[in-house]
């Protein structure tokens, strides 16, 4: 499995300077790897995430960028070839949940907004919030579900060790604001934020 894991992020990455060309944002000599399938990317004066996908993945992804236009109101432009996808973001200049005090307000007010517009993040973890300014942003919405749905239902499920809501695992149930409540207790308990 470890191996399959690598060929496909080695396919990806194959397909950056063909996902940047469609952006026009140029070669990839000066994109900055973020992660396994993300890079920070120059467009002008503006820095960016190029997320990329490949097949398997492309559901995800898509997601992703419906959630980001409709709940987050991040301006994103999302592409997909018959081989992979790619979803361009802006790039948000901040710290990690852990080095950021007092941010649980932030966070708890920005999920209570997603709350309110019906659907769940499903995937809340350290890694996955950026604080900046005081406000913290959610990043990687790829599992955003609107509340109501079949967990068995979801193309994919996240798994994050001891941040994932034990029905999302296992695949039991309807999505509800309760996953993502279960995930920021577990923030808390480990004592990631001040």
């Amino acid at each position: 499995m470890a191996g399959r894991a690598r060929q496909a992020d080695a396919d990806v990455t194959l397909n950056l300077a063909e996902a940047m060309a469609a952006f026009g944002l140029g070669d990839r000599a000066g994109a900055v790897a973020l992660g396994r399938r993300s890079w920070r990317v120059r467009d002008g004066a503006e820095d960016w995430v190029l997320k990329l996908s490949e097949l398997a993945q492309i559901a995800g992804l898509r997601n992703e960028a419906r959630c980001l236009d409709a709940l987050a109101d991040v301006e994103c432009r999302f592409t997909e070839t018959d081989r992979w996808a790619a979803l361009l973001r802006p790039y948000i200049e901040g710290e990690a949940l852990a080095a950021q005090l007092n941010a649980m307000e932030s966070l708890s007010a920005r999920l209570a907004r997603l709350h309110s517009q019906g659907f769940a993040f499903c995937d809340l973890t350290p890694a996955n919030v950026v604080c900046s300014g005081g406000i913290c942003h959610l990043i990687d919405w790829e599992f955003c579900t609107l509340i109501g749905t079949k967990v068995e239902d979801m193309p994919l499920r996240p798994y994050s060790s001891g941040f994932t809501h034990p029905d999302l695992i296992w695949g039991r149930g309807l999505i509800r604001p309760e996953f993502d409540l279960f995930s920021l207790e577990r923030i808390v308990e480990t004592g990631l934020t001040a």
